[in-house]
């Protein structure tokens, strides 16, 4: 005791101050671990029912979906289990909360012969990369940043905003599809009504095993022979751009070479939604619209080094492959192997399979010149000419608004710039923006040549006309980008939906007559913004709307697989 004293006393109240330290916190959160690790009256723990099994049978480890399995099975047999010990909970809810992007693609498997769906088909690769947030049309809005994140490599402008062409070598072609025979078949044809043919380009990079740039989805304008020849429009040119430097979230930027580079050419079919195939959809319209819903039959694939160097336009037929990008398989080889184990009689007044998909390709100086130039375009972009021409309004109006703030990486407040990415994010307004956006650049277009003759050469509207036509185009549809009356996306191929959500917005956009739903003429945007029958007029008013921060990538970087 008398040393505890003397202790006491050299320590200065040592014995209270650990009192109110963290001693007692430990002390108490033993107490209450104590408490709650006792069992409450009238339960009885797991430890005590496993003691009176053998050893051997105390313990099965099984996942959550095969445990499920059992207890139903056991179920239907009348039998009832004496204990179940149901593992990875967690994951289990986390996966009935969070679907796989394949949910819808896994039920509609089972309507097809079989149960199972040809070897030429797979989920859509493209679809479930813009699915996932990747290679999206608005991510070319983004400009590259440097290695050390105080400037732009592909944005470079004057102090006075104008927007300066680019420096960096890049690649550029036209590219138009002509048309595609012999596309394989989902086998769904019979059980299922197509509601949509698309397909999808990307540019490919082999050495670095990454798609670069955005998605560009064409449709065909004819389809027919059993859905095996699809038609496009020929005179769809799509502007193809790749330039050398490209944007790497670990080393900031990486030099991409042309021989690496491939056009990858998806061909998908998606089928309508029916009542049967929504068992395992989620019931949220977010989580529904991230479902991937298309069916990939063939790809094709186009060398980018033999575009770059043509000299004139040309048409040229490649092979059409099925399997994996890293696999391919020849679409010829899958006929021969269906005719070989078909009867004689079944084949011999068929004619034989030729998949090869046409296409037209030729450098872009070929045909009318741009109304903007080239060199004020994303660097690297798959995209048509009425879209190419927004886009670099875009960046041009963007350097507008750079050069008027202190630094590139300043908060502003522009609605026009801030509403653009949610108009490229939405298939409904982007194709109401086009629509908008080509009626007016036609019209500037008459307007600039009517003065000159018949053998005067083409006269182009001036940029800065282009850049207020832009954001004209932009505000008149800036209030739908976040109304709360439109609803949300959902999936693609649920038709209904789609077209309810269609209807809104043409409402919104255009003088439709109610008693035979035809569009009357555009509605002026001064109209709906002062009426109250408009709801979106009573929500509250968001500052972050229009707000625009190049530094909010620095803030928040994504992961190397958005990109």
């Amino acid at each position: 005791m008398y040393g505890q004293a003397g202790m006491y006393d050299q320590a200065g109240m040592y014995d209270q101050a650990a009192m109110y330290g963290l001693e007692s916190d430990i002390m108490q959160d033993q107490q209450q671990l104590q408490m709650w690790s006792q069992p409450l009256a009238g339960t009885v723990a797991l430890e005590q029912l496993l003691a009176e099994l053998p050893p051997e049978q105390r313990c099965l480890q099984l996942g959550a979906r095969q445990a499920e399995r059992l207890m139903v099975d056991l179920a239907q047999q009348g039998v009832a289990p004496r204990i179940v010990d149901l593992k990875n909970v967690r994951e289990k809810l986390i996966e009935a909360s969070n679907p796989s992007p394949l949910a819808y693609l896994a039920t509609l498997e089972q309507s097809a012969p079989d149960r199972r769906l040809p070897p030429n088909c797979r989920p859509s690769l493209l679809q479930a990369k813009l699915k996932n947030g990747q290679n999206r049309l608005r991510k070319l809005l983004d400009p590259v940043l440097d290695p050390g994140g105080q400037g732009f490599v592909d944005l470079a402008y004057t102090p006075d905003g104008a927007l300066l062409p680019e420096t960096s070598r890049v690649w550029q072609f036209g590219l138009a599809l002509v048309q595609a025979d012999g596309v394989g078949k989902t086998g769904l044809q019979r059980v299922r009504s197509p509601c949509l043919f698309t397909a999808r380009l990307a540019l490919f990079d082999r050495r670095s095993n990454r798609f670069l740039g955005n998605v560009l989805g064409l449709r065909p304008e004819a389809v027919s022979n059993y859905d095996k020849r699809w038609e496009f429009d020929p005179n769809e040119r799509v502007i193809v751009r790749c330039g050398c430097v490209q944007s790497d979230p670990q080393a900031g930027t990486r030099l991409v070479t042309e021989d690496a580079l491939s056009i990858f050419v998806e061909f998908n079919i998606s089928y309508r939604l029916a009542v049967q195939d929504t068992a395992n959809m989620p019931q949220n319209e977010h989580k529904c619209a991230r479902l991937v819903d298309e069916i990939s039959t063939c790809w094709a694939m186009i060398s980018f080094k033999r575009c770059t160097s043509l000299t004139r336009e040309v048409d040229i037929n490649v092979p059409l492959y099925y399997g994996s990008i890293y696999d391919p398989q020849p679409l010829t080889a899958f006929y021969a192997e269906k005719r070989s184990k078909a009867p004689f009689w079944s084949n011999a007044f068929k004619s034989k399979e030729n998949p090869v998909l046409q296409f037209r390709v030729g450098p872009l100086n070929v045909g009318k010149p741009p109304l903007v130039p080239y060199a004020y375009m994303p660097p690297t972009m798959l995209a048509t000419h009425d879209l190419a021409t927004s886009l670099a309004a875009y960046r041009m109006s963007l350097a507008l608004s750079l050069a008027r703030q202190p630094g590139p990486f300043a908060a502003s407040s522009d609605p026009v710039l801030s509403a653009f990415p949610a108009l490229l994010g939405d298939h409904h307004l982007l194709a109401e923006f086009l629509t908008r956006w080509r009626d007016l650049i036609n019209k500037m277009t008459a307007v600039a040549g009517a003065d000159r003759g018949c053998c005067s050469p083409d006269v182009l509207p001036p940029l800065a006309a282009m850049v207020e036509a832009f954001r004209r185009c932009t505000i008149e549809l800036a209030p739908l980008a976040h109304c709360p009356t439109v609803p949300p996306r959902h999936i693609n191929n649920f038709v209904e939906y789609q077209g309810h959500r269609l209807r809104l917005i043409q409402h919104y956009c255009h003088v439709v007559d109610p008693k035979s739903n035809t569009i009357l003429g555009a509605r002026h945007p001064v109209e709906p913004l002062s009426h109250c029958g408009f709801e979106f007029l009573h929500a509250p008013f968001d500052v972050s709307e229009i707000r625009l921060c190049m530094a909010d990538r620095l803030e928040k970087p994504e992961p190397f697989y958005r990109h």
